[in-house]
């Protein structure tokens, strides 16, 4: 789903541009587009990352009014405005107005893909959009590739991290201390 979704981040940037009424040369369009790739999948992925997904989905199955006051477009939009005027050295002025405008716009069409029935566009949908997480498939499989797989509930999930309660040392404090140890290979 990645490079579905780089591919339409692209493609709809592509097109704000060549519809606005900026006078961008072509390799400044590339590079506005390759930035607006990367601050909306980072975006997405810091969501999803943070646990976000109620968030996320209503985002994106909520249609398209809305987008500019929700708070997950305000953060890609700020982050892409910034790379536009860090990575490109275009005036902050210019990089607010097309990222203002373009993530909107892709993350409408986005959403759309997501609600749609199309079987052309089944690669788009909340649990696909899960995957971007790591690729861990979903949520879930995010959780198990952490775990390694434990069962029980909440213990089990903190036995299987920390190897334990005998090896995690007394209390909440040596539980966490011991699942420090196992997730930082982790991250």
């Amino acid at each position: 789903m990645l490079d579905q979704i780089s591919n339409l981040v692209k493609n709809q940037a592509m097109e704000y541009m060549q519809g606005s009424d900026e006078q961008l040369s072509d390799e400044q369009m590339n590079g506005v587009a390759d930035v607006a790739q990367e601050s909306v999948v980072d975006g997405l992925k810091g969501e999803l990352m943070s646990g976000n997904i109620s968030g996320l989905q209503g985002l994106l199955t909520g249609g398209a009014s809305g987008l500019t006051d929700n708070p997950i477009v305000s953060k890609i939009v700020n982050m892409f405005s910034g790379s536009l005027v860090s990575k490109l050295g275009l005036s902050s002025v210019l990089a607010g107005g097309l990222a203002g405008g373009m993530v909107p716009k892709i993350l409408g069409s986005l959403g759309s893909k997501v609600q749609s029935d199309d079987p052309a566009n089944s690669g788009f949908s909340m649990d696909a959009l899960s995957g971007l997480a790591g690729g861990a498939g979903g949520l879930g499989g995010l959780i198990d590739k952490v775990t390694g797989g434990a069962e029980g509930g909440l213990g089990g999930i903190v036995d299987k991290v920390t190897g334990g309660a005998e090896q995690a040392g007394d209390g909440l404090g040596g539980i966490v201390d011991a699942a420090k140890d196992k997730l930082g290979d982790l991250l």
